[in-house]
C-alpha cells in the first residue's frame, strides 16, 4: 500500500513538473527547429527593444538592462524594455522604479507588442533569444553569464548553448562569458563590453581601519547568498558552520549575516537579513569585517560593491574571479576549511596585509564604470547603424 501511494505521488509530482516545463519552454520548443535567424546587416533607426522574461524587484540582471537602456535612452534611442511574462505593467514599472530610481524608457507587455516594428532586439536571456528569433529586425544578444553552466547536462543545457548559434550579434557583459561562448559554440559577431559597477554609490565610504581588526574577539561576516548552484549555496554554509565553530574554539565570535535571498529561507549558523536596498548595501558592508560570494560562473557585482566599501573579499579560486582582479586582491576559496581558516587568520592578523590586498583590488576597478560600459554598448550599436549593406 505505502509502495503504491509513494508511485501516485511520484507520478504527479511529474505531471507538475511536466506542466511546468511545457509553459516554461513552449516557445523554445516551437522556434528551437528553425535555424540560423534571418539578420539584417545593419540596424536601420533608433528604436531599440530589450526583450526581458520579467522585471523583479533586487535583480541585478535586469538592474543592468535598465542601466544599459537608460544609457541609450539619453542618447538619443527609443528605448523599451519588452516583458515576456504575463503580470501587471504598474507592478513591473515599479520594480524597475526600485531598482535603478529614475531610469528610462517604456516597460511594455510582449502579447501587445509588434516585435518587428523595432530596429534593434536585443534578447537579455537565452529563453528570449528564441522569442525574438523569428522577427525581421537586427537582433542582438546581451549574455551577463554562460547560462548552459545552470544546467545539468540534459536537453535544458543543449537549448541553452543552441542560443548562441542563431546568428544573432552577441554582447558579453566582460570578457569571461565571451571567451566560454567562442570555446562551446560557433559564433559569427561577438563583442564584450567591460564589467562596471557604480562608484558614485560609494562616495563617503567610511574609511576602514584594518588595525582593528588584530586581536579582536568578534569577526563580522556578510555573505552572500542565492539558492541556486552556481552559488554553490549549500558547500558555503558547510565552510561557513566550520569556520565559526573553529574561531569559537579560539575565543572569537564569527557573526554571519547571510543576505541576497528572500527572508523565508534559513541558512546554517547565521541570520539571514533577506534582499537589500542600496543604502541597506551600504550600511551592511561598513559594519562588516569580511564579505564573502561565491559564483562558479561569470563573476557578480558583489565583489566591486564590497571592494568599493573597503571590505577584504572571499571568493571561489575555481570561479572567474581572476579573470577580472590581478593575483592577491582577495582571499581565494576552494571547498578546504583547513585552507580557509588558516588564509583568513593569516590575512586579518596583519592590517598592512589586509590594506594592500583591498588596495589591490580597489585600483584595478578604477574606469569599471557604468558610465564607460554605456558607452561601449552605444558604439557597437552605432557602428552597426553606420554599416552599409555592402
Amino acid at each position: 500500500m505505502i509502495k503504491k501511494v509513494q508511485a501516485l505521488i511520484r507520478g504527479w509530482l511529474y505531471q507538475r513538473e511536466k506542466k511546468s516545463f511545457d509553459e516554461k519552454y513552449r516557445t523554445v520548443f516551437k522556434n528551437a527547429g528553425s535555424g540560423i535567424a534571418v539578420q539584417p546587416n545593419r540596424i536601420s533607426g533608433k528604436s531599440v527593444a530589450f526583450v526581458v522574461r520579467t522585471i523583479n524587484r533586487f535583480a541585478g540582471g535586469i538592474t543592468s538592462v535598465l542601466r544599459l537602456g537608460t544609457y541609450l535612452s539619453e542618447h538619443g534611442y527609443e528605448v523599451s524594455y519588452v516583458v515576456c511574462n504575463k503580470g501587471s505593467l504598474d507592478k513591473l514599472r515599479e520594480n524597475a522604479q526600485g531598482n535603478l530610481p529614475g531610469f528610462k524608457g517604456s516597460v511594455l507587455a510582449l502579447e501587445n507588442e509588434d516585435l518587428n516594428s523595432y530596429d534593434c532586439l536585443i534578447a537579455t536571456h537565452w529563453i528570449t533569444a528564441y522569442q525574438i528569433k523569428n522577427f525581421s529586425p537586427y537582433k542582438m544578444h546581451f549574455v551577463q553569464d554562460y547560462e548552459p553552466f545552470f544546467y545539468q547536462y540534459s536537453e535544458i543545457y543543449h537549448l541553452a548553448s543552441e542560443a548562441y548559434r542563431f546568428g544573432f550579434h552577441i554582447v558579453s557583459l566582460g570578457a569571461w562569458n565571451a571567451s566560454r561562448i567562442k570555446a562551446y559554440n560557433q559564433v559569427d559577431k561577438i563583442d564584450a563590453v567591460s564589467f562596471p559597477y557604480e562608484p558614485k554609490e560609494y562616495v563617503g565610504t567610511k574609511a576602514r581601519s584594518y588595525q582593528s581588526y588584530l586581536d579582536s574577539k568578534e569577526i563580522n561576516v556578510c555573505v552572500y547568498i542565492k539558492v541556486i548552484k552556481k552559488r554553490c549555496p549549500d558547500m558555503l554554509q558547510m565552510l561557513l558552520s566550520e569556520l565559526k565553530t573553529r574561531f569559537k574554539n579560539e575565543g572569537v565570535n564569527f557573526n554571519i549575516s547571510y543576505y541576497g535571498a528572500a527572508k523565508e529561507y534559513r541558512f546554517s549558523e547565521g541570520k539571514n537579513i533577506g534582499q537589500l536596498s542600496s543604502v541597506q548595501l551600504r550600511e551592511l558592508y561598513n559594519k562588516s569585517d569580511l564579505g564573502f560570494v561565491f559564483s562558479l560562473t561569470n563573476i557578480s557585482l558583489i565583489p566591486y560593491e564590497m571592494t568599493a566599501s573597503g571590505l577584504p573579499v572571499v571568493e571561489l579560486g575555481f570561479g572567474s574571479f581572476d579573470s577580472f582582479f590581478p593575483e592577491g586582491s582577495a582571499i581565494l576559496s576552494g571547498f578546504d576549511v583547513d585552507e580557509l581558516f588558516k588564509e583568513i587568520k593569516t590575512v586579518l592578523s596583519s592590517s598592512r596585509r589586509t590594506e594592500q590586498m583591498v588596495n589591490r583590488a580597489y585600483e584595478s576597478m578604477r574606469g569599471c564604470t557604468w558610465e564607460k560600459t554605456g558607452q561601449e554598448f552605444l558604439q557597437i550599436i552605432e557602428n552597426l547603424q553606420s554599416n552599409n549593406d555592402n
